[in-house]
């Protein structure tokens, strides 16, 4: 996927996660979109959503930019778009660096998307990352 990346994708993404663990959540600064994908990209050297992950700046903007792009990709929901650009982890727990879909209600595509860093999954939270369990029925991609 995308361009070779030197060294250690693993230490590349603790490099990206260090850089950013007290970053505030922020759309179209730093949501869980532009978060997973610069992780993506931090590994890979490209992001998997790179058209998904710009274009907005306020909650408002970022749904109408959400439901054009499903619409774009021929997608009813946000994990039916991954699943058209990543490969579905056939792990129970997915690998680390893995991008991971937590349900989650409050928020307006139903999921909080993360990046699998242990048994544990970061997502961007109001004063920076937060750092969940993974309950073995989350849905995961794998990124390498």
């Amino acid at each position: 996927m995308g361009q070779e990346v030197m060294g250690d994708p693993s230490v590349a993404l603790a490099g990206y996660l260090d850089a950013v663990r007290d970053k505030p959540f922020e759309w179209g600064i730093h949501d869980c979109m532009i978060f997973t994908n610069a992780c993506v990209k931090a590994q890979t050297g490209s992001g998997f959503a790179d058209d998904w992950a710009s274009g907005y700046k306020t909650i408002r903007q970022c749904l109408v930019h959400h439901i054009i792009k499903l619409r774009e990709v021929g997608a009813r929901d946000i994990v039916e778009a991954i699943d058209k650009r990543l490969p579905r982890s056939a792990y129970k727990f997915a690998p680390r660096g893995s991008i991971v879909a937590m349900p989650a209600p409050e928020s307006f595509t139903g999921y909080a998307l993360g990046v699998v860093v242990s048994h544990r999954a970061a997502f961007v939270g109001p004063d920076g990352l937060s750092f969940v369990t993974l309950s073995g029925d989350d849905i995961a991609w794998e990124v390498i």
